[in-house]
């Protein structure tokens, strides 16, 4: 069996070799046992040696891989932009809450403290009339136990 290609530079491969047996025939476009990498097309086993290697990256896809960094930054950035303006709505919002509940407590106090004036009016003008209606009751019972046949009821 004879190995084609030089030793230390990359694999090499022979027609009736292992891989020969269980893959077939070498065919135009691949490159067996290689991994991963450049594939070169329409090349033979003879020189596909040279292509082992990963080249450097290509220009366009350098250049793709710089858009799609500054895209990343710029969609990075813009996130960050949203995230501090949805902080500053959430305290804007926080502090209208409590401007709204402070503003709510206040209305509820003064309601009660009118709440509580008309009931004391009210119990001062119950009193009055318990009063006077007191007063005529004793002038009633004042008179029916004198005897007095007139009772003045008005």
């Amino acid at each position: 069996m004879r190995l084609r290609g030089e030793p230390g530079s990359g694999v090499l491969w022979s027609k009736d070799d292992v891989y020969a047996r269980v893959l077939g025939p070498e065919r135009p476009g691949r490159v067996r046992g290689v991994g991963l990498g450049f594939t070169p097309s329409r090349r033979s086993s003879t020189n596909a040696s040279q292509f082992t290697s990963t080249p450097l990256l290509p220009s366009r896809t350098t250049q793709r891989f710089s858009k799609l960094e500054n895209q990343s930054s710029r969609v990075t950035e813009k996130l960050a932009q949203v995230q501090e303006q949805l902080a500053q709505t959430e305290a804007r919002h926080q502090e209208q809450l409590a401007q709204t509940e402070a503003r709510h407590q206040e209305q509820l106090s003064s309601i009660e403290a009118r709440h509580q004036e008309q009931l004391s009016s009210m119990d001062a003008r119950n009193q009055q009339q318990m009063a006077k209606v007191m007063a005529r009751m004793n002038t009633i019972f004042a008179q029916i136990s004198q005897g007095s046949p007139s009772l003045n009821m008005s």
